[in-house]
């Protein structure tokens, strides 16, 4: 098994969108790890994330998706 840590991304801010999800920076600044991941072959079985986030990104878009992969390490 390998882990792989990351950083989320930039959130919109409260004010915007009390959901916060990536703000188009955010997404921005995740790509190039989405794309080095991918080049390197490594495919994603779990992500376990802090319980704040509640969306995963499409594969193909990068844009938030609901019913991703995630496994709330709050629980």
């Amino acid at each position: 098994m390998r882990i792989y840590l990351t950083q989320h991304g930039l959130a919109a801010p409260n004010d915007v969108d009390p959901d916060r999800p990536l703000s188009e920076q955010g997404r921005e600044d995740a790509r190039p790890l989405a794309d080095f991941l991918g080049s390197a072959g490594i495919e994603v079985e779990q992500v376990l994330h802090n319980g704040k986030l509640g969306v995963g990104l499409d594969d193909s878009t990068g844009a938030p998706r609901s019913g991703s992969r995630l496994k709330d390490l709050s629980v």
